[in-house]
């Protein structure tokens, strides 16, 4: 991963380095009410036409994918008081291992390609944590 510092940012965001001077102190708890019928009935038509089976979670972490695409700026990072900007996309999860209460959690990673379609990205995550 190529890493760019950015010359120029507001001045706010170089504030934000000394507000919030460690990774946790950026941590943003927010809770929302969604009518999700609409995705959940696009992903009951996709799972009866496509071999990869999807949940909500899918939907959420294409939107996640495509709102990097669309807004890097949301893509970068403070390090030693400078401001990177990622130069890929990678996106970071946990998982449980199996659907039990017991089961161990896993961390998953991945880099995406800018130009994936949805059933290629659900092709690659899929495969990924399998």
């Amino acid at each position: 991963m190529k890493k760019d510092y950015i010359v120029k940012v507001p001045p706010y965001r170089t504030l934000m380095s000394y507000i919030m001077p460690r990774r946790g102190d950026a941590a943003v708890f927010l809770e929302v009410e969604a009518d999700v019928g609409r995705t959940l009935e696009f992903i009951r038509r996709f799972n009866e036409t496509s071999t990869n089976k999807i949940t909500i979670f899918y939907i959420f972490l294409y939107s996640i994918f495509k709102g990097l695409i669309r807004h890097p700026e949301l893509n970068r990072y403070i390090r030693g008081k400078r401001v990177y900007q990622r130069s890929d996309i990678t996106i970071a999860f946990s998982m449980k291992v199996e659907k039990t209460v017991d089961s161990p959690m896993r961390e998953v990673k991945l880099r995406f390609d800018s130009d994936m379609s949805f059933d290629k990205f659900v092709d690659y995550v899929k495969n990924s944590i399998d």
